[in-house]
């Protein structure tokens, strides 16, 4: 009984196409990187001002459409819509605790319309202290 074993050059193939995968990775990956860092390295400044006309531009009509709204779901849309838009402003270091103060209260206020006992009632009221103690937010 012969075996004749025939010279393959599969193994040869798969090595070639896994250094050339190997190198398409690389080289592709590391032309990305430097963009990606490049563009999230900059922060962008906003002035106190800007911040003023921002969040009052979330938080008057917030305020406005939260007191029309008819149903608690009504009330909840628009309480997660001012939320995400809220957190979604760059703020300066003078106003954290203004931006803190306006996230906590209209958390607790969501959490208050998803059924939290008192949540509702602390986090507008924590609200309202803010439009008086900041009224820029509202007027």
């Amino acid at each position: 009984m012969f075996h004749h074993r025939h010279a393959s050059f599969f193994p040869f193939v798969i090595a070639l196409l896994t250094l050339g995968l190997g190198t398409l990775m690389f080289v592709t990956l590391n032309r990305s990187v430097p963009r990606q860092l490049s563009s999230e390295s900059v922060a962008p400044v906003v002035s106190d001002s800007g911040y003023r006309e921002q969040s009052h531009a979330v938080i008057a009509p917030f305020l406005t459409a939260y007191q029309s709204a008819e149903t608690d779901i009504m009330k909840l849309v628009e309480v997660e819509d001012a939320l995400s838009a809220l957190t979604g402003l760059t703020v300066p270091a003078t106003y954290r605790d203004v931006q803190l103060g306006l996230a906590v209260s209209l958390t607790l206020m969501r959490d208050g319309l998803r059924g939290e006992d008192g949540s509702l009632e602390s986090g507008f009221a924590k609200l309202m202290r803010l439009v008086g103690d900041y009224p820029w937010l509202a007027e």
